[in-house]
């Protein structure tokens, strides 16, 4: 049976340029029981016009949940790799996470995804360790709750404003 054998996609390309989002108007509660292991694996995924580059999921079932054993985005300008945990007890749901993105040019990186930070010729390292009530697809940053640590090598600001203030 599919939902105990899991869903596994291996692809070469995929290539998604919009998203039709379900209505909201419900309340959803996420059935871990319902849901199958799952392996995803692309080796050039670009989502929204964003280069993901190589990308990995892989997630099993557990005694109490749901194991996220890899959670993995590489491409030319950065690495992005996860592990965590989804577990359910007593009818109370949690999500751990704990992972890093490590990138060779973080201002390049950010560009990709539409975020102009005016950082450039700068090397990054980001640790993280979250948690956060309810299943991982319910991530809200009011909720969360953990510890990052994120780190830049010599590089330069492009657009630094003296708006009030001087450095």
């Amino acid at each position: 049976q599919w939902l105990e054998r899991g869903i596994e996609v291996e692809a070469d390309f995929i290539q998604l340029n919009e998203w039709t989002q379900a209505d909201r108007s419900f309340e959803h509660e996420w059935d871990h029981t319902k849901l199958p292991p799952i392996y995803f694996h692309c080796n050039r995924c670009t989502l929204f016009d964003r280069n993901l580059g190589e990308v990995t999921l892989d997630v099993a079932k557990s005694n109490k949940g749901m194991d996220i054993r890899r959670m993995e985005a590489k491409s030319d300008d950065g690495h992005f790799n996860a592990s965590g945990t989804w577990w359910i007890e007593n009818g109370e749901s949690a999500t751990h996470i704990s992972g890093r993105v490590d990138s060779n040019d973080i201002g390049r990186l950010l560009d990709q995804y539409g975020i102009k930070s005016g950082i450039k010729d700068s090397e990054e390292e980001l640790t993280f360790d979250l948690s956060w009530p309810d299943s991982p697809m319910d991530f809200a940053f009011e909720t969360v709750d953990g510890e990052a640590k994120w780190s830049l090598t010599d590089g330069y600001l492009s657009e630094l404003s003296d708006q009030g203030s001087r450095i």
